[in-house]
């Protein structure tokens, strides 16, 4: 068991792809492979169920997720205590959410270190709720994610935390063609409320798109 193999198996809980794990990470696919061969060897248990070319968290998987997650959290503590006394100032710890890794990361980063190239950006991915905390106890500087829920808000708020809407993504939903909604270019809370419970027995049926745009000021999650 290694950083790398649990890296590589949190990564694989959230893509459930090893293809899509190996270009998150930069790593070869057979990398990603052997990685998973050899925790679930060292752990004596199999962690994914395998269904076709996608792989599924078990029961045993999503138990030693925590875990893992655990062990990481202390290598990254480690690593940010050394960090912070080598750098004296000149490091930016950024966290960020899986879905922005592939457009929003590379974008700002690049345009920060073109702006400060005498700061050292590092970077780690969690969940909202793991960006939150982070951000609570000073384990990251900034956190690329959707903005908390008003029940975390004033605690965050209390801790220091400021957010400002960066990017507002459009999310988009799907219906069947003669769907009350599909004639319908946006579709507010209401009306994606009344479609909770409703589903479509035809799967050869065609599907339309349409936009939501949310009232509310928070920015909106990733789809």
């Amino acid at each position: 068991m290694d950083e790398q193999a649990l890296r590589i198996f949190l990564s694989l809980t959230e893509t459930e792809n090893t293809r899509s794990t190996a270009a998150e990470l930069r790593v070869d696919q057979s990398t990603v492979s052997r990685a998973l061969a050899r925790l679930e060897a060292s752990v004596g248990t199999r962690l994914f169920a395998r269904i076709g070319k996608r792989l599924e968290v078990n029961a045993r998987g999503v138990a030693f997720r925590a875990d893992a997650a655990a062990v990481l959290d202390a290598f990254d503590a480690a690593r940010r205590h050394a960090d912070t006394i080598a750098e004296d100032g000149r490091l930016l710890r950024v966290g960020f959410l899986h879905s922005v890794a592939r457009w929003m990361v590379p974008a700002y980063v690049q345009e920060f270190r073109r702006l400060r190239p005498d700061v050292r950006v590092t970077l780690r991915q969690g969940f909202a709720r793991d960006l939150y905390g982070w951000l609570e106890v000073d384990a990251i500087d900034v956190a690329l994610c959707t903005g908390p829920l008003p029940a975390a808000e004033p605690r965050l708020t209390a801790a220091g935390v400021h957010w400002e809407p960066r990017v507002e993504e459009p999310l988009c939903i799907a219906v069947p063609t003669g769907h009350p909604l599909a004639a319908s270019r946006r579709a507010g809370p209401a009306a994606l409320a009344a479609l909770e419970g409703r589903t479509s027995s035809d799967s050869r049926a065609s599907r339309s798109c349409g936009r939501w745009s949310p009232t509310s000021s928070r920015m909106p999650g990733c789809a």
